[in-house]
């Protein structure tokens, strides 16, 4: 490559000429015509625990019905929705959180008619013989 004012032979990298300081334009445009792509969520660690978070949270729609099942689900996805906060996916693990804190209570509730049911039958038939 020669400078195009003073006609200098010049190295590729060069970005000025040392004899005439003359900027070469072509340089400067080739090294900022490629562009750096860099996606966050590739590195993005909590990412897959916001996801995780969002499908517990969906899978809570079955699991709450088990009397003690929808309480581990919804425990572990509401700790995997805290940690996956701090992601790209940020509104899946808040959704997540929300998901898994109404199956956490309905579990709660489901349990408690269930525990009632059961001491209640037990209770009559302790009462009655």
């Amino acid at each position: 490559m020669h400078c195009k004012k003073c006609g200098l032979r010049l190295a590729k990298e060069t970005m000025s000429c040392p004899a005439c300081s003359q900027v070469h334009q072509a340089v400067i445009q080739y090294r900022s015509e490629q562009p750096v792509y860099h996606p966050s969520h590739l590195n993005d660690r909590n990412r897959n625990k916001a996801i995780a978070s969002l499908g517990l949270g969906l899978s809570g729609l079955l699991t709450w019905l088990i009397p003690l099942g929808g309480f581990g689900t919804s425990i572990i996805g509401f700790v995997m929705g805290i940690k996956g906060l701090n992601s790209s996916f940020k509104s899946g693990a808040i959704a997540g959180i929300v998901l898994n804190t109404l199956f956490f209570a309905l579990s709660f509730v489901w349990f408690m008619m269930v525990l009632d049911m059961v001491l209640s039958v037990v209770l009559k038939n302790i009462l009655d013989s």
